[in-house]
């Protein structure tokens, strides 16, 4: 189990917070939007990408540059229209923690429907650990083509070695709370297990041996 495990998986699991401003917000715009879409507009779709549009690895380099410089309009900005309306809804905000200290590096996409409107782009995230050491984790985001551009709608990564990736849908507030729940139920587990290990371990053997 890793530092940005723990940390909050470079802090994207935790980027959301109660709003603290009455100013308004870009996904307070969003949802404007879909105010103006039920009188009558049409509905933002997802449509083909113009030839000078950013690609989808474009995009999350620019939101992992947001994210770390702490930057949350530009961050927000790059969120799919869905999850900047859920987070209004449950008046969140994006909150990034930012880091001085992570490097990452984007890797390859893998376009997921016929029509090209979805993606996954894998990268690699560096930070230092609690020893002071450069430690890696992968993560893979799930993009949607939206009529402002390529949007990042989650995340997928992996917390435990042996568990599968947990997949963070940044378009359900509700869902990543209940993961979070779980997930620090799973921590202290794993905590407990560790220490009761440690325990047994330090305990002197009292077999009774026989010639």
């Amino acid at each position: 189990m890793s530092r940005l495990a723990t940390w909050g998986t470079i802090p994207l699991i935790v980027m959301f917070c109660g709003c603290g401003s009455s100013q308004p917000t870009t996904a307070d715009s969003g949802k404007e939007q879909t105010s103006a879409e039920a009188n009558g507009a049409q509905p933002a779709g997802r449509v083909a990408a113009a030839s000078t549009e950013p690609g989808p690895q474009a995009t999350v380099h620019e939101f992992l540059t947001a994210l770390f410089a702490a930057d949350r309009a530009t961050a927000e900005k790059l969120l799919t229209a869905a999850a900047r309306e859920d987070a209004a809804e449950h008046g969140l905000q994006v909150a990034p923690d930012g880091s001085d200290t992570a490097t990452f590096k984007i890797g390859q996409v893998e376009y997921v429907t016929e029509a090209k409107d979805g993606a996954h782009v894998a990268s690699t995230v560096t930070d230092i650990n609690e020893n002071q050491e450069p430690e890696t984790e992968e993560v893979v985001w799930i993009l949607h083509r939206e009529e402002a551009g390529w949007r990042v709608a989650g995340m997928a990564t992996k917390i435990f070695d042996d568990a599968p990736p947990l997949f963070w849908n940044f378009e359900d507030q509700e869902d990543i709370q209940r993961k979070k729940e779980l997930l620090a139920q799973e921590f202290a587990r794993r905590a407990g297990q560790t220490e009761g290990s440690a325990r047994q371990a330090q305990q002197p053997d009292t077999t009774t041996r026989t010639q």
